[in-house]
């Protein structure tokens, strides 16, 4: 699965959406119990000065779905 997210600050947002990432991500793991690869592209890109925020939001989605069995 491929999801476009936006960056804002440290956290992803779908901001032309009706839900958060986090419900999409929720539905994704827990509903439809996917266990596949799981993709994700900043939308906009990455400037530099965002790169640590960057890694602290791919943190973020590595402890919500490095832990899930499925």
């Amino acid at each position: 699965i491929h999801i476009r997210g936006h960056l804002s600050g440290t956290r992803w947002t779908l901001p032309d959406a009706p839900f958060s990432f986090e419900e999409v991500i929720q539905l994704v793991l827990e509903e439809w119990n996917y266990t596949g690869p799981l993709t994700l592209e900043p939308e906009g890109g990455i400037d530099q000065e965002s790169w640590p925020d960057f890694l602290q939001a791919l943190n973020w989605l590595k402890s919500v779905t490095g832990n899930h069995s499925g």
